[in-house]
């Protein structure tokens, strides 16, 4: 075991629990969405910036700070407000494939998913559990805890003060201070920064009847097997216009 001085960043896909409890018709497509959303932001994570883990729809990442502890909150929030950026393209390419296409009740709500973040910093054990690393800790803890804060909002990136103490640029020009209340913790000094909404409209374009849309939504998971079973790797395919 060792102690490590980090930075953690959570990113959370806000919506995600209503948009995966779909009928059985939509849930092929709503994991597909959720995975190609949520690879936009984690393939695109740089040194020293790595993934300790993937939780459903959240992403936990950290980086070890080293000799340079400003430099290394201010690369790592960038590469936050980026992740940001990237999440809201992807989101836009899978919304325009499904405008006048798939009926199912995941193509149809693509727009109500949204991206947060926290990023926190601390002292962390790195330990060995069963053969895996894991990290624990407070720090740990209060960054998970605080995806649960007092923000109303379901798009933003959400820093601790010891994070926002050493910024040397404002992720967004909106931005809001909170505190937050953590069980056996005490107060947390937050500020939240909130990125330019954009607006996905279907501009009253239907979709597919249901009858058509689930024989195509049949065929493309057909498709996606055979994909699989050949080792190849489909990207999200909504149904034609």
């Amino acid at each position: 075991m060792r102690t490590l001085n980090t930075i953690i960043v959570l990113a959370d896909i806000s919506g995600y629990t209503k948009f995966v409890v779909m009928h059985r018709s939509s849930i092929v497509h709503a994991e597909q969405i959720i995975t190609e959303l949520m690879e936009a932001v984690t393939r695109n994570a740089e040194f020293p910036l790595k993934i300790q883990k993937l939780e459903g729809d959240a992403a936990f990442m950290t980086a070890e700070i080293g000799d340079d502890r400003r430099k290394a909150v201010n690369d790592i929030t960038r590469q936050v407000v980026v992740f940001m950026d990237l999440y809201q393209k992807k989101q836009r390419e899978l919304f325009e494939k499904s405008v006048g296409g798939c009926p199912c009740t995941a193509c149809q709500s693509i727009e109500n998913l949204k991206l947060k973040c926290v990023i926190h910093t601390g002292e962390v054990l790195e330990k060995e559990v069963g053969g895996h690393v894991e990290l624990a800790g407070e720090p740990v803890i209060v960054a998970h805890r605080l995806m649960k804060n007092s923000v109303e909002a379901d798009e933003y990136i959400l820093v601790t003060d010891a994070i926002s103490q050493e910024l040397e640029f404002e992720p967004y020009l909106t931005n809001r201070t909170y505190q937050e209340t953590i069980k056996d913790v005490g107060t947390i000094r937050t500020k939240a920064y909130f990125p330019t909404k954009q607006f996905l409209a279907r501009n009253g374009k239907k979709p597919l009847t249901r009858p058509r849309g689930n024989l195509e939504a049949m065929r493309l998971f057909a498709a996606g097997l055979l994909a699989r079973l050949r080792g190849t790797r489909r990207s999200f395919q909504n149904l034609p216009t």
